[in-house]
């Protein structure tokens, strides 16, 4: 925040990829329950019950379905490794007014900022977050995709355009 010109020079864009903070009434205990409940506990039984189905059909959906899989279990078990950094992480997520130093960044370097949004997203409300970057940055700066939070990580599709 303080030399952002020492930096610049160097970083050609910023992607903020589902970017948390946005949704200001959003408390400690309710994005817990969120997290692992909401979110983990219903993408675990929506994959298993996709992988389920496209084994039956022999779709070649299967693969991206089993990634995905090992994408929650890798989500999942880092959250049970070190479950103190991920709360704290969650009490940085609702306790820092981001907007502030992101309108200031942008002020100066607007045109480095982009943000990648999962319209489904059951961990970070989209709703917010697509309003505030509507505001703030050219509609070529926003990419909106289908699928839920970590669907740009896992989608080989998402990838690619990313």
């Amino acid at each position: 925040m303080d030399t952002p010109e020492t930096y610049t020079a160097h970083i050609s864009s910023i992607v903020m990829v589902n970017p948390a903070g946005f949704n200001r009434s959003i408390r400690y205990l309710p994005h817990c329950l969120r997290f692992l409940f909401i979110h983990m506990l219903s993408e675990y039984v929506k994959t298993a019950w996709l992988i389920i189905a496209c084994k039956r059909k022999g779709a070649a959906e299967t693969k991206r379905y089993i990634r995905k899989w090992g994408a929650l279990n890798s989500f999942f078990i880092k959250t049970l490794q070190n479950p103190a950094r991920t709360f704290r992480e969650i009490a940085d997520i609702v306790s820092f007014d981001i907007m502030p130093q992101l309108r200031f960044l942008l002020k100066k370097h607007g045109d480095l900022f982009y943000f990648v949004l999962n319209k489904d997203d059951t961990l970070v409300a989209v709703e917010k977050t697509l309003s505030w970057s509507q505001r703030s940055v050219p509609e070529s700066h926003i990419l909106v995709f289908p699928g839920n939070h970590l669907d740009s990580f896992i989608d080989e599709n998402q990838i690619l355009l990313i």
